[in-house]
């Protein structure tokens, strides 16, 4: 059952992420045009921006994170035995998931701090740029979890 859901969530990331670059590079295309072309850019553009790469940043740490592609040192670890390895991986991941709660909870503070406030260029409440934040940490939570669980019940592939 484990694979499965790990297969989903790999998906709807990468799918996620896909459609974020897409975004980006069509308003990035899109600004240079009517920048260049019409001498008329559009105000709001770079707040979109980098709320898309904000939501590109938080889901690619999730992503990363469960496919384990993220950079690791083990220039030690490598000298420990199998075992050791397994235990130390559980406590990272251990470390992830209070992290990511940790993150979750004291983003809410955030949230409710910007409510009411209004982004610059668009009409929408700043809170809304901030989104990713306890977004990616409920998703990083669940990677982990998801890691724990492929390691616990010797299901664990690697990357």
């Amino acid at each position: 059952m484990e694979p499965y859901f790990r297969r989903i969530l790999v998906r709807l990331l990468v799918v996620a992420l896909g459609l974020c670059v897409t975004v980006l590079a069509g308003l990035a295309v899109l600004q240079v045009v009517l920048r260049y072309v019409f001498a008329s850019p559009l105000m709001w553009v770079e707040e979109v921006s980098v709320m898309i790469m904000l939501w590109m940043t938080w889901l690619g740490i999730s992503l990363l994170w469960l496919t384990k592609s993220h950079i690791v040192v083990d220039l030690l670890t490598n000298q420990l035995s199998q075992h050791v390895q397994k235990a130390l991986a559980s406590l990272i991941d251990i470390l992830a998931v209070i992290s990511g709660g940790t993150l979750f909870v004291l983003s809410q503070e955030t949230l409710r701090t910007l409510a009411g406030l209004e982004l610059d260029s668009l009409a929408l409440d700043l809170a809304i740029k901030y989104y990713p934040v306890p977004t990616g940490a409920l998703v990083l939570v669940l990677a982990a979890v998801i890691n724990l669980w492929s390691r616990q019940s010797g299901q664990e592939s690697e990357p």
